[in-house]
């Protein structure tokens, strides 16, 4: 089996990490604003596990940096996870996002998922984005996507036409892309 490490600087010295134990189909939403967050969670119990987050780096006036880890072991026959992750960053602040769906050569029919959008809303913003799997048995169905993309100056445009100022445009466009 092939191990790979990825490092990416964290301003964060001491980052507490959480583990998380999911024995029962669970819905996980998150919103972060500010600070370090790394959790490991356990899927057990033939638990299906959905992590709803968003990541908005959008309204932080100095250099501040969003570091989210969310790591997920799937530990049981018909276990499965989805990760959908939407982040918006601004100014010159940024946002390191990665994730992890490990599976083990124990266990079968195993589903895991990760959906990545971000947005960078101008050229001294930043995103590092590491979305992976460890897959350990040829029958799991796992995927994963990332997509980062930079504000679309026409939806903008379209905004302003319509009657609004190009600060509000810009709050509703980023409204609309986190929900």
């Amino acid at each position: 089996m092939k191990s790979y490490n990825l490092k990416v600087d964290t301003p964060y010295d001491d980052v507490k990490i959480n583990f998380i134990n999911i024995d029962s189909d669970t819905i996980i939403n998150e919103y972060i604003d500010n600070g370090a967050l790394h959790n490991i969670y356990i899927v057990k119990s033939k638990a299906k596990l959905t992590i709803e987050t968003v990541i908005d780096n959008s309204k932080n006036e100095e250099h501040n940096v969003i570091d989210v880890y969310h790591k997920v072991e799937l530990r049981s026959d018909n276990s499965e996870v989805k990760i959908n992750v939407k982040g918006v960053v601004d100014g010159n602040n940024k946002i390191i996002y990665r994730s992890t769906i490990v599976t083990n050569d124990n266990y079968q029919n195993l589903k895991g998922e990760e959906k990545l959008r971000f947005v960078i809303l101008n050229n001294e913003a930043e995103i590092d984005a590491i979305p992976s799997l460890e897959i350990a048995r040829n029958n799991v169905n796992a995927s994963h996507s990332l997509k980062i993309e930079r504000l679309d100056e026409k939806k903008l445009f379209y905004l302003v036409n319509h009657g609004l100022d190009i600060d509000e445009a810009r709050k509703a466009y980023v409204s609309g892309l986190l929900k």
